[in-house]
C-alpha cells in the first residue's frame, strides 16, 4: 500500500511540473537598440592642405668635352606649398591601413654664386606622391606614418653673374618619400591633419654638348602640412542589448 501510495504522489509531482514548464514566462522580452561604436576611419576621403617647404640641390658643374675646373653648386629652396589629397582607409580594430595620393603646387626656389662665379637658380613648381598609410587610432586621434613614391618638377639654371642663362635643366624628377602625421576627426565627416614628409629625389645627371657643361645633381625636401578632408560615410552601430 505504501509504494502504491509513493507512486502516485511522484505521479502528482511530475505532472505539476510539466504544468509549470507549459506557463508563460513572467520575465520580461529582452530589448535591443542600437549603440554607437566609437569612430570609424574607414572609407573614402578627399581635402586639401597648405604648408611650407624646403629642400637642399647639390650639384656639381664640369665641362662636357675637355678640362676645366670643377664647379660645386648647392641651393636652399624654400617656399610655400598646398594642393588636394585623397585617400581610402580599412580599419581593423585599432588598426588603420590605406593609400593616399596628392598633388602639390609648389613656390619653393633657391639661389646662389658659387666659387667660380656661376649664377644657379633653382626652383620646384610642383610635386605629388602615391603614398600607404599605416597608423593606431585613439577613437577621434589617428597617428600614422606613411610612404611611397615621390615625383616633383625640378629646374635648375646656370648662368655668368650678370648674364643670361646659358644652360637649363628640367625635368620631372622619381624618388621616394617617407613621412608622419595626426589626423583628427572634429565631426564624423570632417577631418583635420598635420603632417609632416621627407622626399629624395635622387641623383640626375644631364649632359649638355652644346654649351659644353655636365651637371650632377641630387634633389631633397622636407614639408610641414595642415589639412582638412571630408571623409564619405557616417558612424557605423552594433546591436546590443540593454
Amino acid at each position: 500500500m505504501i509504494r502504491k501510495i509513493s507512486l502516485a504522489a511522484a505521479a502528482v509531482l511530475i505532472a505539476g511540473a510539466a504544468s509549470a514548464a507549459d506557463l508563460p514566462s513572467r520575465k520580461a522580452p529582452e530589448a535591443y537598440a542600437p549603440v554607437a561604436m566609437g569612430f570609424s576611419w574607414a572609407g573614402v576621403y578627399v581635402g586639401a592642405d597648405v604648408g611650407y617647404a624646403w629642400g637642399r640641390d647639390v650639384g656639381g658643374l664640369n665641362p662636357a668635352v675637355g678640362f676645366g675646373a670643377p664647379s660645386g653648386w648647392r641651393t636652399k629652396n624654400d617656399g610655400v606649398t598646398g594642393g588636394l589629397y585623397a585617400g581610402y582607409n580599412r580599419q581593423y580594430g585599432a588598426l588603420v591601413a590605406g593609400i593616399e595620393i596628392d598633388a602639390q603646387l609648389s613656390g619653393a626656389k633657391g639661389s646662389q654664386i658659387n666659387n667660380l662665379g656661376y649664377d644657379i637658380r633653382t626652383k620646384s613648381e610642383w610635386t605629388g606622391a602615391g603614398r600607404v598609410r599605416l597608423g593606431y587610432a585613439f577613437d577621434r586621434a589617428l597617428l600614422y606614418v606613411a610612404g611611397g613614391v615621390a615625383v616633383a618638377d625640378q629646374t635648375a639654371s646656370f648662368a655668368f653673374t650678370g648674364a643670361a642663362p646659358f644652360g637649363r635643366n628640367n625635368a620631372v624628377r622619381v624618388g621616394w618619400t617617407l613621412g608622419a602625421g595626426v589626423d583628427y576627426a572634429f565631426t564624423n565627416n570632417i577631418i583635420g591633419r598635420l603632417e609632416y614628409r621627407y622626399a629624395d629625389y635622387g641623383v640626375r645627371t644631364v649632359v649638355d654638348t652644346a654649351n659644353n657643361y655636365r651637371d650632377r645633381s641630387r634633389d631633397t625636401s622636407q614639408t610641414v602640412l595642415l589639412g582638412l578632408a571630408y571623409k564619405f560615410g557616417g558612424p557605423s552601430a552594433i546591436v546590443a542589448k540593454y
